[in-house]
């Protein structure tokens, strides 16, 4: 076990250099100024044997990175967009009507809007150019709907990755971080005070650098009605990966986009008001790209590629799947918002209006 340096509990913090600390021992009977308990501060564990120390390449390190994030999924309803979130004020139409939304409660006047149908494509259109403040808390001017098309894609990419913000679990602050620098044999503490310091402590730290949080932690845990108190780096983990499968069982449009985008697809069965027409459709391959756009490509002659777009969206409790494919009147059946009945990793069941029944399959 490699001891990096020392900790004095509830009074300052010194780190000692291994070979220095035996010299010093050595030669001059080193006596320690404390008003309380020294304790070792080791690579990977505490005194207590928990693996509680980090660096910048800790798995701990990356999971405080995300929960620290800006949360963009407050405005999903209007950018579908959890990695960013528009900010406002911003004009925009939802089907139609023309809205200001000056403040997070006039979000609501969205869903008034799409909840009038349960049948008609809701849809957004941006007065551009808008603001939208990204995972990273940079600050970005999005042009055209082309360009809010990439960002979306942009997180879908990080979905895939594992790299979005994880928003089921918050942080109560403050929290204290004990850094230890070996290159200039220097201790400090670090007190954060948000999502926003935690983020730049985590962007900001050096090779040189590890740290260990000062346990307990108090967080807040997505559908929970008390908070937890989190006593180790094994136990933060074990309640993030946690609430991650809630989240994703309770919504299931955070996975539903990385799964169309992560596959080549085709048509294994679809009916229409119970007559089997699977044969029409059957030689067709689809590809779902993170921009939203899309192609559908006949594997037999005359071999067209058919472009289009596509969109999913998660309103009460539905998960919805629009596709937009042009100029091809076989196609055109598929032109519609679908209900995603069911989905996994290698399939997804849609059906409009109990009229058409739809199933893809992952090839």
């Amino acid at each position: 076990m490699k001891i990096i340096g020392k900790i004095t509990k509830a009074c300052s913090i010194r780190f000692i250099d291994k070979t220095l600390y035996i010299m010093l021992f050595i030669f001059s009977g080193l006596v320690l100024n404390s008003c309380q308990e020294e304790i070792d501060i080791t690579e990977g564990t505490d005194p207590n044997g928990v693996e509680n120390t980090n660096n910048l390449n800790s798995e701990t390190t990356n999971f405080y990175r995300r929960v620290s994030m800006h949360d963009g999924s407050f405005d999903d309803n209007i950018d579908q967009n959890s990695c960013s979130s528009v900010i406002l004020p911003v004009s925009l139409t939802a089907n139609g009507n023309p809205l200001v939304i000056s403040n997070t409660s006039d979000y609501a006047l969205v869903d008034a809007i799409f909840n009038q149908s349960d049948t008609d494509e809701d849809i957004i259109v941006f007065d551009f150019p808008i603001q939208v403040m990204n995972h990273d808390y940079t600050t970005q001017t999005i042009a055209n709907q082309q360009e809010l098309n990439n960002l979306i894609g942009f997180c879908n990419q990080l979905i895939i990755d594992n790299e979005n913000p994880i928003t089921c679990i918050d942080f109560i602050y403050n929290i204290g971080f004990s850094v230890f620098n070996s290159n200039l044999n220097q201790s400090t503490i670090k007190n954060i005070a948000s999502d926003f310091d935690l983020f730049n402590f985590i962007k900001n730290l050096s090779i040189d650098e590890v740290y260990a949080a000062q346990y307990p932690i108090e967080v807040s845990v997505l559908g929970n009605s008390t908070n937890t108190f989190i006593t180790s780096d094994n136990e933060l983990e074990a309640s993030i990966l946690g609430c991650i499968s809630d989240l994703q069982s309770q919504d299931p449009n955070l996975n539903l986009n990385a799964i169309l985008t992560n596959a080549t697809w085709q048509i294994s069965n679809i009916t229409q008001n119970g007559a089997d027409i699977t044969a029409g459709y059957s030689s067709y391959q689809f590809n779902f790209v993170n921009d939203f756009t899309m192609t559908a490509t006949n594997t037999l002659p005359p071999f067209e590629v058919v472009n289009g777009n596509w969109q999913s969206n998660y309103l009460n409790n539905v998960t919805s799947l629009n596709i937009n494919l042009t100029n091809n009147a076989i196609l055109n059946l598929l032109n519609r918002e679908w209900t995603v009945t069911a989905f996994t990793s290698n399939q997804v069941n849609l059906k409009w209006n109990n009229e058409i029944y739809l199933t893809l399959n992952s090839i």
